[in-house]
């Protein structure tokens, strides 16, 4: 494997960490708990539109959640829609979760224009050789669509068994084999009805955009928006959103 100073990894490392948690954002044990169970099985798929926190509800539990080991992220662009690009991104990630054995071929090597499957295949057995469990968050898959970067990222699941726990999140499900996972209970897979705002926390939503609404009216916004968070907080200002014992006050100052 020919290895050459590849991209810069400057600006990959900018990606390979989970965002900051706004000041406003509502953290839900129930998430919280959902992600920690999942990543006890070798893959998970959290899976939904925009606007139904993924990224925020991975990156929380990142920050605050019961972890079983460290965290690789990395917020996929489409700047890693090729095999080389792909890899030298996730590697980066891996150093910066602190999982990299010094030394070895996850710390030292960045894939050149010829890496190719077969590379692919070699940093897989590194990672399944790993001492302490990995998660690895690819947040924004939907981005990844050459057939030749699906087929390396198959890899990941096709892969030796191993403390490797990888999350994948995107709008929509992969063009990935999936589905055979699941008879063995290896997949699980979080949706939009699982991220879903409950009543509780919408209101406690709404309640720090400064809108305090009765408990009726935050039933019907849920069901109206089918718990769509970012719909839920817009649909405050919608007609009829009012109800009795509704009442405003001043957003927390910045």
């Amino acid at each position: 494997m020919v290895m050459l100073a590849g991209r810069s990894s400057a600006r990959v490392e900018l990606r390979a960490a989970p965002p900051a948690i706004p000041p406003l954002f509502v953290a839900r044990p129930r998430i919280d708990g959902l992600i920690g169970r999942a990543v006890q099985r070798p893959v998970t798929l959290v899976s939904a539109g925009p606007g139904y926190g993924k990224t925020l509800a991975l990156a929380h539990w990142t920050h605050h959640g019961d972890r079983p080991g460290p965290v690789a992220w990395l917020s996929v662009n489409s700047s890693d829609d090729s095999v080389p690009g792909f890899w030298s991104s996730l590697l980066v990630a891996v150093r910066a979760s602190g999982a990299a054995p010094p030394g070895s071929e996850l710390a030292t090597i960045t894939p050149a224009a010829n890496f190719g499957i077969g590379d692919a295949a070699r940093i897989v057995d590194e990672l399944a050789g790993l001492a302490r469990p990995l998660v690895m968050v690819l947040d924004d898959v939907q981005h990844l669509a050459d057939p030749r970067v699906l087929a390396s990222l198959e890899l990941l699941l096709d892969g030796p068994a191993s403390a490797l726990r990888l999350v994948l999140s995107t709008r929509f499900d992969p063009p990935l084999r999936l589905r055979r996972l699941k008879p063995g209970g290896a997949l699980t897979e979080i949706r939009s009805a699982d991220l879903a705002f409950q009543p509780i926390e919408a209101r406690e939503l709404l309640a720090g955009s400064g809108v305090n609404l009765h408990a009726r009216t935050v039933e019907a916004l849920v069901e109206r928006t089918q718990g769509w968070g970012r719909r839920s907080a817009a649909g405050r200002n919608e007609p009829g959103s009012a109800g009795p014992g509704d009442r405003r006050r001043p957003a927390p100052r910045q």
